[in-house]
């Protein structure tokens, strides 16, 4: 982000959650740190762990069978039609999900908005959406089961969960990464994202787990902080021999999720 707080002079300003002073300016940098922000989100641990799997339907519904009922669950996928999958393995398991993707139409994704507010006041939200819950919606769950995706889009879910500030600062929130192993020798996984990025993300993800390291999904940092990894540290190991190409992605993918005429796939 830039910003021009004179008539000649432009500045980048970044978040920073590892510094020690709320505003660090260095030339045309201003970086800072919300302490009490921070703090409230450094409390918050995401248990992120990944699971291979070669029945991504089956897997989710056995997950997410487990916690119904105690909490807001967030089911993410990357297609419409692994989506559809999910939701019906679901209810044939007597459950009641709520789907959301992007081929309903506005009046249908309004109610069904509603609809999910009321489940997340009585703790029993299931929710089977696609891309569409990454961007413009603002719902907070307890819980995530997503489908592997590269980093930006894996950051862009779990926003979705613990993303009240107000929430009691010491909490857990537990997310599921599932990949397809049917996926591979793929170009593409699930015919959406880069295979190689995908499976980049998800590896670093296991790599992080095996060394008992958490993941600092809702704060940007330099470095590491209380043992978390910040999420733009992972990102720019696995694309930075490929910064071009990561820009290039990340605006296709922008173009999709606000596209209303995403198509099924």
């Amino acid at each position: 982000m830039k910003v021009n707080f004179g008539i000649d002079r432009i500045y980048s300003l970044s978040y920073d959650a590892s510094i020690s002073k709320e505003v660090v300016e260095k030339s045309s940098k201003i970086v800072i740190n919300d302490k009490e922000f921070t703090e409230k989100l450094l409390n918050r641990n995401y248990i992120t762990t990944p699971h291979k799997v070669s029945d991504f339907p089956k897997e989710v519904s056995n997950l997410c069978f487990e916690v119904a009922g105690t909490c807001n669950v967030l089911i993410t996928c990357n297609t419409i039609r692994r989506a559809i999958q999910v939701y019906r393995n679901l209810r044939n398991r007597g459950l009641t999900p709520i789907l959301l993707h992007s081929q309903f139409t506005l009046h249908d994704r309004w109610l069904k908005l509603k609809t999910i507010g009321s489940a997340l006041s009585k703790k029993n939200a299931i929710v089977v959406s696609t891309q569409v819950i990454e961007v413009g919606v603002n719902l907070d769950f307890d819980m995530l089961i997503t489908d592997a995706a590269p980093i930006v889009s894996l950051v862009q879910r779990i926003g979705r969960v613990g993303r009240k500030i107000d929430r009691q600062s010491e909490e857990s929130f537990d997310i599921h990464v599932l990949y397809d192993v049917t996926q591979e020798g793929n170009e593409l996984y699930s015919n959406v994202y880069p295979l190689d990025l995908t499976r980049q993300t998800f590896e670093y993800i296991v790599k992080l787990r095996n060394e008992g390291k958490d993941i600092l999904w809702r704060l940007s940092a330099s470095k590491e902080v209380n043992r978390k990894i910040p999420y733009n540290k992972i990102s720019e190991s696995i694309f930075q021999r490929r910064t071009s190409y990561y820009n290039g992605e990340v605006g296709r993918i922008l173009n999709v999720l606000l596209s209303p005429t995403t198509s099924s796939r």
